[in-house]
């Protein structure tokens, strides 16, 4: 590979890695996110088997993932909104079906990502 190839290959590696600026770059919305995840220039082919597990990345991680990210950023900017939504949670966890769904979805699913991470 020539010199100029292996710099614009080190600028391209650099512009995937570099976070966003975070006080002054607005995030994509979630439109964005999901045309990203159809027609994103991380691969050259507009269809095959990389591009197919891009799409449902996109889709089945990163859409879901951010989604909820988001409306937990949305929750934690406000203490009003921090506080109902902690109480909610804790009063749903000393109800009955609340408490089952700790017992048996909550903490096992937080105990399998334990052993997987850790």
């Amino acid at each position: 590979m020539q010199i100029a190839g292996w710099r614009a290959a080190v600028a391209r590696s650099r512009d995937y890695w570099t976070p966003p600026a975070i006080h002054t770059d607005q995030p994509a919305s979630m439109a964005e996110l999901a045309a990203y995840a159809r027609t994103a220039p991380w691969t050259a082919q507009t269809s095959g088997p990389l591009r197919t597990a891009g799409v449902i990345y996109g889709y089945g991680v990163a859409v879901p993932y951010t989604y909820t990210t988001r409306y937990r950023e949305w929750v934690a900017q406000r203490p009003g909104r921090l506080l109902l939504h902690l109480g909610g949670i804790k009063l749903a966890a000393m109800t009955g079906p609340g408490i089952w769904l700790v017992d048996h979805l909550i903490y096992p699913a937080a105990h399998l990502v334990g052993q997987i991470l850790l």
